[in-house]
This record gives C-alpha cells, structure tokens and sequence, in this order.
C-alpha cells in the first residue's frame, strides 16, 4: 500500500534550502565594509536563525522521514538501511568536495597542501567539518551538519528501539541531557547547536512530531498555534545559554506551520512543482552554495574591494547567485543519477537488497 505523501515536508526542505543561501548571503554582506546593511537581521535576540533555526528542522525533517519510511527495522536489514542512507549523501557530498579540491591541489602544486595527508581520512568517511574544531583538516564543503546526520543515521536503529519499546523514558532522558549539556557544556569545543545531544534532542523533536502529528484538521490548529509561538520563541529574551533551545523552538513552530501550509499550497501545481524541484536538489544547494557565493564574491572583495552596493544591488546579486547555485545543484544531482544507474552501483544495490531480503 502507498503510504501519503507528507507535502509539509517537501515545503519545508525547499524553504529551508533557500533560508540557507539567505542566510550565509547576509553574514557575506555583514563582511563587506562598503555595502549596505541587511534588512534581515542575521540573528534574533535569543540568537542565530540560520545555524540554529533552519538547521534544527532540517534534523527535525530527516527524523519525521526515517521513521516514516522505516518504522520497522530488523537486524537482517540494518546492513542495506545504513547503504542506502550512506548512498543518500556520500556520493554527492565526495563529487563536490572533489570539484572545490582539485583546483585547490593544483594551485599549491600539493595533494596535501592543508595538513597531514592522514586527516584526509576525515572527509572519505565525511567528518571533515564535524570535527574541524578539533584538528586542521580537508574540511572544504559540507559543513558540520553532514558529520551529525551520518552519525544520527548510525544511532537511528538505537532510537527507533527506544522509541518503540520506552518512548517516554527515552523521552525523558534525552530533553534532560539536552538542558544539562545547555547549562553546563558537555563539549567545549563545540558550539550548542553542534554536539551530538542537541542533533539528537532535534531528531527526536521530528519523531515526536510525526507520533502526535494527526490528520489535516489537527496539523491546521497545530499550524495556527505555532505562529505566536514562534515570534515568542524568536523575541522573548532568555539567558544566554538557553537561547538555542528557543530558537529550536522556532524551528519546531516553523516546522509545524510549514506542515499547514504545505496542505493548502501543494495541491496547487504550479506552486507545487517548483517546490518539488528545489526539495529534490535541497541537500546539493546545501552542498555548494557556499562555494558559489564565495566564486560570486570575489570580484567585489579583491578586484573592487572600494565598491559600494546598496539593498537593492546586493538582491539582484543575490538572485544571480540563487539561480546559480541551483544550475550547479542540478548538475550535480545529474551527474550522481547516472551514476547509479551504472551497472556496477546497480549491481552493488541488489546485492546489498538481495542480503537485507
């Protein structure tokens, strides 16, 4: 049977895919001395939308999806989910890296030309960025988040257990963890937003969603409620250690509200299919919009390093930039469908569905 398709998520992964671009576009701007100052605030008073906000739902969005998709998981399995979900992001995320590194390599006229060639080790099992504080690396695309939901992929067949057999206790455990490593901070090295408790705290949110989410007229009251809440979470000031929980409650709100919304507009074709479109390339925008902005940049950094641009310049730049980060995107997503339908990955697919039946 064809389980429903839940459109608040396609609405949510394309909106936060643009949120993203928007986002580090502002903190470009917020380096450049001569152009005018964002109407977006990069951040709220109990802080940062992008990294804490729209990051937390897209945690939020990959805990709703594994455990729709896999509600059920036996050890006879484990072995092609964690290939599939290993499929999912790595190809991608090493044809990327490879097209930001070679270029690289070549200019310093070394392979090696970061650190010591065994960090690169990092980056094939991709925890470059995850784990960047810690040690120089070949962290060059990706970011922290790629680490964190590999690592969540790995511990998803642990959550699904606990979730099933004592969703409460685990409940329970997991928001005290989450509010202790807020106050006293488990991981020094790394920020809130970035240790495994509070992706974790996060993917459980989704779980936890999709448990109570209801049907059409219970996710609408959900929506409506989420409003206020969110502009609360977003402008009630609290101590500083737990703004990130309100902005995570933001992105809970936010999350809901898309959910509402995604009811109403994505029965509409034409808002429909470019949504479609932009959720279905979202972790490749994800992947090089940084490089491209940084591409976009460089002319007014280093050949115009005086020029001035005002609010409605720096938006036609920004559209030239979104338009190219989703060519780029595209391209990619391209090249990695071909890719698997080689025969060698098509083979390896039902070998690895062959052992899981």
């Amino acid at each position: 049977m064809k389980k429903e398709r839940i459109y608040g998520l396609d609405l949510a992964r394309a909106v936060c895919a643009i949120l993203i671009v928007i986002y580090h576009y502002i903190k470009q701007i917020g380096t450049m001395p001569y152009w005018a100052a964002s109407p977006i605030p990069p951040e709220f008073p109990n802080g940062d939308w992008g990294n804490v906000t729209v990051v937390s739902i897209f945690f939020m969005i990959s805990g709703i999806t594994l455990l729709y998709n896999y509600p059920r998981l036996g050890w006879g399995n484990l072995r092609y989910f964690w290939y599939k979900r290993w499929k999912s992001v790595m190809p991608a995320y090493l044809l990327v890296w490879a097209w930001v590194y070679v270029p690289r390599a070549l200019s310093a006229h070394t392979p090696f030309y970061e650190t010591e060639p065994k960090y690169m080790l990092l980056t094939f099992i991709g925890m470059d960025g995850y784990l960047h504080g810690y040690h120089d690396n070949y962290y060059i695309v990706g970011e922290w988040f790629l680490g964190a939901i590999l690592i969540l992929y790995l511990l998803y067949p642990l959550l699904l257990f606990l979730y099933r057999k004592c969703y409460l206790i685990a409940s329970l455990v997991i928001c005290l963890a989450y509010f202790i490593n807020l106050s006293f901070k488990f991981f020094p090295i790394m920020t809130a937003n970035v240790n495994m408790i509070t992706c974790v705290f996060d993917f459980w949110l989704g779980m936890t969603y999709l448990r109570f989410r209801g049907g059409e007229k219970k996710r609408r009251l959900f929506g409506l409620i989420a409003i206020p809440v969110m502009f609360f979470a977003f402008f009630f000031r609290v101590p500083e250690q737990y703004g990130i929980a309100m902005m995570t409650l933001a992105g809970f709100c936010g999350l809901m509200i898309m959910e509402m919304l995604g009811d109403i507009l994505m029965k509409k074709q034409w808002i429909a299919a470019p949504v479609n479109a932009i959720g279905a390339i979202s972790f490749e925008i994800y992947l090089v919009h940084h490089v491209m902005m940084a591409d976009f940049a460089k002319p007014y950094v280093f050949i115009l390093p005086g020029s001035t641009f005002s609010v409605w310049q720096e938006f036609k730049l920004f559209l030239i930039i979104f338009v190219a980060v989703l060519i780029t995107a595209k391209a990619f997503q391209l090249l990695i469908h071909a890719f698997f339908s080689t025969k060698l990955v098509l083979w390896i697919d039902k070998k690895m569905k062959g052992e899981a039946d």
